[in-house]
């Protein structure tokens, strides 16, 4: 910048931990985040939960409510050798709708032909080895023909965010050195996967933003998922008057555990966010699950409306040992054969002014944590129904519009509350409607 440069485009940002694109740093030297997504073939369980909090976090990263996807893939991918099958038709065209669905506007692929020496002969791309175009070259053309028609609308028209969840570089570096616990970054995916799941659009907030209370107002309902390094005055500040203007904050376990350099709190864990919470987490136990030999599972007793059923503690069995003030409300106790955590309190509501904040201190590993983000996020007028079953995902647009994403290969069911019309295809669909194997709609 400072040489004159006026345009300069970086790739190589995949998805992983670590990504960079919402450091402040990285936010002051580029003006948009740009993206690679190679999808593995077959997909692990959990990719493409994982993957999709990417995408929300890079569409989030500079305000702008999108990205580029500078990279992805199309054929078969490897180096010296092919690492893994070509997709179906149907993988394909789902695997190019993702990124469209939570925001991109690009989608870039390979141009010229392969590489006839060095280490990568076997990349697939558009051409092949002798430059005349490879065969699933038509389905580019499908793709071109559909966003001739619709990508000015997929344009004017962005993700529709009525919630965000909190992180950042600085959080996700401090939760990777200190885990607490191995399964403790799986809060954060989850997190965003939850409300695409409600059929509700998310924005990652960082913590630079959120230290400013114009930046929180846009939301109904903000996330700190493990944001374990979350130190400072600032943060807490903003968000008291958030929801003492009526918003509302969920705060999960393992958040504000540290200063942000990564040192332990001596006055309590969350001691910063007490006057906020009405709570201090003064130690934690893995209590364990019924995976580990000798353990079983911990279960949660609520007393809110709507959280009627137990909740089972997920993330190692992980439970955090609360103290609470006078001016906080219990609406959650451990139900257990262990004396030390039996009956202590799970979950904390603490209302100020006209909003409230709950603080969890356990994770679940069932769905029971969407029917509270249901709770504290209502949806009004959303064409989901019921919750969405895991490797289905929601993300509505500004125009009404939403794209609904079978990201799994077996056919799934989804509950709509009315009758829609996919722009894809002109069907006609409502009610108990099943989708295929990696079928995609678009619906209004």
């Amino acid at each position: 910048r400072q040489a004159g440069v006026k345009q300069w485009l970086t790739t190589d940002c995949t998805p992983r931990w670590l990504s960079f694109s919402d450091d402040p740093g990285t936010r002051r030297a580029l003006d948009i985040a740009a993206f690679n997504v190679y999808q593995p073939n077959p997909e692990p369980p959990r990719y493409a939960m994982e993957t999709a909090w990417h995408f929300d976090k890079e569409r989030s990263a500079h305000g702008l409510n999108r990205f580029l996807t500078t990279e992805t893939r199309i054929g078969y991918i490897g180096d010296t050798i092919s690492w893994d099958p070509v997709p179906s038709h149907e993988q394909f065209r789902m695997w190019m709708f993702g990124p469209v669905a939570y925001g991109s506007t690009s989608l870039m692929y390979w141009s010229g032909n392969r590489w006839r020496g060095g280490p990568w002969p076997q990349f697939g791309g558009v051409l092949d080895w002798s430059g005349k175009p490879e065969p699933d070259v038509e389905w580019l053309k499908e793709l071109g023909a559909f966003f001739e028609k619709w990508g000015q609308r997929l344009v004017d028209n962005p993700v529709k965010a009525s919630v965000a969840v909190l992180t950042d570089f600085d959080q996700r570096s401090a939760l990777q050195v200190y885990r607490h616990t191995p399964a403790s970054p799986t809060i954060l995916p989850e997190s965003f996967e939850a409300f695409h799941r409600l059929g509700m659009g998310v924005d990652s907030i960082t913590g630079e933003d959120a230290a400013r209370v114009e930046k929180l107002r846009p939301y109904s309902l903000i996330v700190l998922a493990a944001d374990t390094a979350l130190d400072g005055s600032a943060i807490p500040a903003a968000l008291k008057k958030y929801v003492e203007e009526g918003g509302r904050v969920l705060i999960t376990p393992f958040t504000a555990y540290q200063s942000g350099d990564g040192v332990f709190r001596d006055d309590g864990f969350g001691a910063n966010l007490a006057d906020l919470t009405g709570t201090m987490v003064r130690t934690g136990r893995r209590m364990g699950t019924a995976r580990d030999k000798v353990r079983k599972d911990q279960v949660v007793l609520w007393s809110l409306p709507g959280m009627r059923d137990l909740s089972t503690v997920g993330v190692d069995g992980y439970c955090e040992l609360m103290d609470v003030s006078p001016d906080a409300e219990v609406i959650a106790r451990f139900k257990s054969e262990e004396p030390i955590l039996n009956g202590r309190p799970a979950a904390v509501r603490k209302k100020l002014g006209k909003g409230s904040v709950i603080k969890l201190a356990f994770w679940s590993q069932d769905d029971s944590f969407l029917r509270l983000f249901r709770e504290l996020a209502p949806n009004p007028g959303s064409p989901i129904a019921d919750l969405l079953p895991f490797g289905i995902q929601a993300v509505p647009r500004s125009d009404g519009s939403i794209f609904i994403l079978n990201t799994s290969s077996s056919p799934l069911e989804i509950p709509l509350t009315r009758a829609l019309t996919d722009r894809i295809t002109g069907r006609r669909i409502g009610g108990k409607t099943p989708m295929k194997g990696y079928e995609v709609f678009w619906l209004e």
